[in-house]
């Protein structure tokens, strides 16, 4: 049959189908259009345009997976908003026998299949159909953003488990990629099997689940397609073949097709310019990823993740084209008969298809490769329909089978590299389904606390996710290895609305992300708007570091005006991650949004300590650190005492804790950022009820080095190894050989020099001997070395080093290139006997034993021929006195007034009261006319509302009996009618806090009759 003349059929088939079937109009309705603007109801045959993800599909709950009738036109657009068709229909086939005669289930222009379940089915006996009218039996689609607002799509609210619909592990709707569709369908009317295949039904339940992905990579232009056939027929289906059906008509519809038994792929392209899509057409293409099972000893089959040991997957088994126009044989099939023969890879008639350069028979059309040119390709572009089937295999009486379908889509500078990318495309789609589609997740949801006060509000959140690292087995750096998605940020948003929708505005307010270099992260991202691919910047990292909490003072939305009391705003926060080979290179947590308004604290309740104000700390320890404890909520504070302390790791990382003392908690553990500088704005830091607890610890390095002497004159310079003062000469021990060292042993050191070689002995150690830098001597040297932290001062160990073959027992400071090495040990002074734990080990090999803090290499200055040593020139190195585990710092917050009775009378008649007053016909706050409201402002837990007119008339009787300040009366009297325009009292009986009323003056927009 010629597709013009089923279009001219279908199109007088629809108009009587609108007075008929009752069937709904369908919207589109993907993941990125409001799910609220479906019609609920849903009667017969439902159509609706589901958008995934860069493919825009009319799919059905009657088998067509494309469907041309609502559009009236091609089905499928791709990309989706460009108003470029690829696909014009398609559809699944089933076919088999049953009895010895042939049976068919199949669905192309028009289908064998209805909506609905069977029910009363039992081994033997067939079911009947349920009633295919029934509104339940529609297509379902959910998406990503469901699971945090459920009620904003009543497909989720709705899911019909009770008809076959999956479910997760937690009895929740099963979303498999960020957009699932359900449907279930039978092919049990006789009357649709007399206008297709005219066979007697095959008696089968097929339940589809179809899925996609929303990602800014090829998975962005793939759709999955998984069918679950169920024998109800009451007899067993033997010699069953399962088909994809399609009628691909790339933009104008003059097309070649081609299959590659390898991949079990059919696909359609083009290799001349196309009427829609121009020089460079996309080749689409149908994949078997999970063909039916049959018995087979020794192997192993695949259903769904499951392992079927002596089954195995049957491939694609032939691959048919039929052509709109051409011969005989190979006509569109009007009988059972006609269509199982083709199911068989036979022509019409059920003779062997010939391939014309093998001369011999063959089940696949076109199995060459057209890009090298070689086998049977095809090399006429014409108007074509394909079938790409699988079997034989058998559905038993009350037997199951599932196969898996995948669509994808390509394009690319040629028609060549069209097709190589649309079979590599296809390897990855089959991966990614062996794998059970293994890929990174998003972070999860954060948890967020909303304070607000009288002016602004503060948003809180924890860090649990900042250890998010994910592993990406699909995205391989240049090696060949699996990369990591790992955490970088966070985003916080205003949003318009309490749910997210196509409607709804967004607006990014705050980014904080981790210092690491990583700024400006770019990707490609589709943009449905012009129909193409654009790099473009898709998280403005910008090295902020990390915060964990907002005060929010201004509405973002509004010109960033000041919030308004009382008035119901809302956010979100979202976590984002980043791998840098990954497609796409960030993936981000979803929308919650959190609805919050700036209020006065509940009655009875006064803040003690404002917000910005830091408490005061006591310190014991001698630590040059300090810590902040800033009141970021004030609602949060409690009467409790807190001390933070500090250990070492065992990787000698210091790390830090805030304990409860009044509970007897701890609320924080192994923190280790400190800040570099006390008002640095670094804000990494834990939130502790309500308080930024910010600890300051200066880093482990040197503070200063002074050189005093008496005849004013520096006699040496310093030799660059990467320390911190004197020309880079003297620094840390642990930064050139190594250290044991502690953060906590620094001290202040003076080397006091003397004019004479009588100061204290040093260990002596010779670079260059055997072996070298081993202990070679114990001698006394131009100087002393003391602890002047200590009092009284305690003199200190020292270690120099002098080069084999210029040795003389003194540490000689001369030329540019010498190794004469000082070390200050931490150790006390060993006196005119050597410590045997230093003259056993090597200063080198063993420089991770000592006791190493300050390392001196000194030079001497230009016009010096030999160090002026003299008494009285001290030479001080001071630490940075870093935190300790004997540093110990504590403070004590204060709790907010609360249930103070007398303080809430005094509240309440200042503070309880109505908005907006007067109503004018409108309210800033209502989503529509129908949703009118006033709010009541300030309540207790418990109040009573009761709404008079002037003359003493009750309106309306409202009982306030929950935790929230605000009350809402939508403007009705008690038989739900709107109120007139006029002047109300409200009286609010607020229990021990009093009553008081108001005068409530109402315009409306429009006025409502009395009831009768």
């Amino acid at each position: 049959m010629q597709k013009a003349l089923v279009l001219s059929m279908l199109a007088l088939l629809f108009i009587m189908t609108i007075f008929m079937s009752n069937e709904t109009v369908p919207v589109a309705i993907g993941n990125t259009q409001d799910m609220g603007s479906r019609l609920a109801k849903v009667f017969g045959i439902d159509r609706p345009l589901w958008v995934p993800n860069r493919i825009a599909d009319y799919i059905t709950n009657n088998g067509q997976l494309v469907s041309h009738i609502p559009a009236r036109s091609a089905g499928m657009e791709w990309p989706a908003g460009s108003r470029n068709t690829i696909n014009f229909a398609s559809g699944l086939w089933l076919a088999g026998k049953k009895d010895g005669e042939i049976v068919t289930a199949a669905a192309e222009y028009r289908t064998e299949f209805q909506p609905g379940k069977v029910i009363g089915w039992s081994p033997g006996v067939a079911g009947m159909p349920a009633n295919p009218q029934d509104p339940s039996f529609k297509v379902y689609i959910i998406n990503e953003r469901d699971a945090t607002t459920p009620t904003g799509n009543s497909d989720y609210v709705n899911w019909p488990v009770q008809d076959g619909a999956p479910v997760d592990a937690n009895g929740k709707p099963l979303l498999l990629g960020t957009s699932t569709a359900w449907a279930v369908f039978n092919d049990f009317d006789q009357a649709l099997h007399d206008t297709l295949f005219k066979t007697k039904p095959m008696g089968v339940e097929v339940q589809m689940t179809a899925w996609a992905y929303d990602i800014p990579n090829d998975l962005g232009d793939m759709m999955f397609f998984k069918f679950e056939f169920i024998n109800k027929s009451g007899k067993d289906v033997t010699d069953a073949y399962v088909a994809f059906w399609a009628d691909v008509d790339i933009g104008d519809g003059v097309d070649l097709v081609g299959c590659d038994t390898t991949l079990s792929l059919g696909y359609q392209y083009k290799t001349q310019n196309d009427g829609l899509y121009g020089a460079n057409p996309p080749a689409i293409g149908y994949d078997f990823l999970q063909g039916p099972i049959v018995p087979s000893p020794g192997d192993t089959a695949n259903v769904s993740g499951r392992k079927m040991p002596g089954f195995r997957n049957l491939p694609m088994s032939a691959f048919i084209k039929y052509i709109g126009g051409g011969p005989r044989q190979f006509r569109d099939p009007e009988t059972g008969a006609e269509a199982y023969n083709y199911l068989r890879g036979f022509d019409l008639f059920g003779d062997p298809v010939i391939d014309p350069l093998t001369g011999k028979p063959t089940k696949f059309w076109h199995a060459g490769d057209p890009v090298t040119r070689t086998g049977w390709v095809d090399d006429t572009h014409s108007d074509k329909r394909f079938l790409m089937s699988s079997g034989p295999f058998t559905i038993a009486d009350g037997d199951t089978q599932e196969v898996v379908g995948g669509i994808v889509i390509a394009q690319d500078q040629t028609w060549q590299e069209t097709v190589r990318l649309l079979k590599a495309r296809d390897q990855h789609e089959q991966q990614l389904f062996d794998d059970n589609f293994v890929l990174p997740d998003s972070p999860s949801s954060l948890v967020v606390t909303a304070s607000p006060d009288t002016a602004s509000i503060l948003l809180s959140w924890n860090n649990a996710v900042e250890s998010f690292r994910e592993i990406d087995q699909f995205n391989l750096d240049s090696l060949g290895n699996p990369t990591y998605y790992a955490f970088q940020g966070y985003n916080v948003y205003q949003l318009s609305a309490p749910a997210v929708s196509q409607l709804t505005k967004i607006k990014r307010i705050a980014s904080f992300d981790v210092i690491d270099g990583v700024v400006q992260i770019r990707d490609n991202v589709f943009v449905q708007e012009i129909g193409e691919t654009v790099e473009r910047v898709v998280q403005d990292a910008r090295d902020t570091g990390l915060q964990r909490y907002l005060r929010i003072a201004s509405d973002a939305l509004n010109g960033n005006t000041p919030l308004l009391r009382n008035r119901e705003y809302y956010f979100a926060v979202t976590a984002y991650v980043y791998n840098r080979y990954g497609i796409p290179k960030t993936l981000e947590g979803l929308l919650q949004p959190l609805a919050v308004r700036p209020q006065n604290p509940p009655l009875g309740s006064k803040w003690t300590t404002p917000f910005g104000e830091t408490l005061p700390v006591s310190h014991s320890g001698r630590s040059e650190g300090e810590v902040f404890p800033l009141v970021v909520d004030p609602a949060a504070l409690t009467d409790h005492e807190y001390q933070v302390t500090f250990r070492t790791e065992p990787n000698g990382a210091s790390v830090w804790e805030v304990t409860d003392l009044t509970a007897g908690t701890v609320k924080v553990s192994g923190w280790k950022n400190q800040a570099q500088q006390p008002n640095d704005g670094d804000a990494d830091f834990p939130i502790v009820d309500g308080l930024l607890v910010k600890v300051f610890g200066p880093p482990e390095a040197l503070n200063t080095v002074t050189f005093n002497r008496p005849d004013n004159e520096r006699w040496f310079s310093g030799n660059n190894w990467g320390g911190e003062f004197i020309n880079g000469s003297i620094g840390l021990g642990k930064k050139f050989f190594g250290s044991n060292i502690k953060p906590e042993q620094y001290v202040t050191a003076e080397i006091r020099f003397r004019t004479n070689a009588d100061g204290q002995r040093a260990y002596t150690y010779l670079r260059g001997g055997s072996p070298d830098y081993q202990f070679v001597s114990y001698e006394r040297q131009h100087f002393t070395v003391w602890d002047v932290t200590a009092q009284p001062p305690r003199q200190l160990n020292a270690a120099i080093v002098e080069q084999s073959g210029q040795q003389n027992g003194l540490w000689d400071p001369s030329f540019p290139g010498a190794r004469n090495y000082l070390f200050i040990l931490h150790s006390t002074y060993s006196g005119d006997l050597p410590d045997p734990y230093y003259t056993s080990r090597n200063l080198f090999s063993n420089a991770q034993e000592f006791d190493t803090m300050y390392l001196w290499w000194p030079i001497l200055r230009a016009g010096f021929t030999a160090p002026a040593w003299q008494d009285g020139q001290v030479l001080t190195i001071r630490p940075n006195f870093v935190n300790t585990p004997n540093d110990v710092f504590t403070f004590k917050s204060k709790a907010p007034i609360k249930d103070d009775l007398k303080l809430a009378r005094s509240q309440a008649a200042a503070l309880v009261n109505v908005y907006p007053n007067p109503y004018r016909g409108f309210n800033i706050e209502e989503t529509s006319s129908h949703n009118r409201f006033v709010t009541f402002t300030h309540l207790p837990a418990n109040a009573k509302i009761q709404i008079y007119t002037l003359s003493g008339e009750l309106v309306r009787t409202i009982e306030h009996l929950d935790s929230s300040a605000y009350e809402r009366w939508d403007l009705r009297n008690s038989r739900r009618a709107l109120v007139a325009s006029g002047i109300y009292l409200a009286r609010l009986d607020m229990g021990p806090v009093g009553v008081k009323v108001l005068k409530l003056v109402i315009f409306q927009s429009t006025e409502s009759l009395d009831l009768f």
